[in-house]
């Protein structure tokens, strides 16, 4: 098969599942490197000690109008044990009049596997579970198209799971 039939092949097959998809709007963190916490539930309690986050991210700072985003998270670790716990909360706005706005919030429970006494070498495995509300209140929207105005709210449960593999300082996880 050469090259032109991959790509049409491709390009059909996101064609056809394009239609079927669906998407969910989360907030934009930014703060990964520093709270990995954020992105992979497995990494709840991988520290000695406790982490306690909170941030606040206001997109497009000179507008007034622009997405602002709250989380708080924390997560430890048991003492004498290979257990973590962790916990989440955040909002999102995307618009001041609340046009637009997510907030959640769930616990999570990792497991860390040590592969040395000294705790440098482990595999952690967590999973997350919360709800989040997503709300849509175009009553205060000026639309340009005759769309029907009105309050709408969907509550979800949100699921996560995550890996994670710990070596000295090299973390790779999913």
């Amino acid at each position: 098969m050469n090259i032109i039939n991959k790509f049409r092949t491709a390009l059909c097959a996101v064609a056809l599942t394009s239609g079927i998809a669906q998407a969910q709007q989360i907030p934009v963190f930014n703060n990964y490197t520093v709270n990995p916490y954020l992105i992979n539930p497995a990494r709840a309690g991988s520290d000695d000690g406790g982490r306690l986050f909170f941030s606040v991210r206001k997109q497009w700072a000179d507008m007034p109008s622009g997405p602002l985003t709250n989380y708080g998270t924390f997560d430890i670790k048991f003492k004498n044990t290979n257990t973590g716990f962790g916990a989440y909360a955040y909002h999102d706005r995307v618009h001041d009049n609340n046009i637009n706005s997510n907030s959640g919030g769930g616990l999570t429970y990792a497991y860390h596997i040590p592969f040395n006494k000294a705790k440098t070498h482990f595999l952690s495995v967590g999973i997350s579970a919360g709800i989040y509300n997503l709300r849509n209140n175009f009553t205060n929207a000026n639309m340009v198209d005759d769309v029907e105005q009105g309050y709408y709210s969907s509550t979800s449960v949100d699921l996560a799971a995550g890996i994670n593999y710990h070596f000295k300082g090299l973390n790779v996880g999913f």
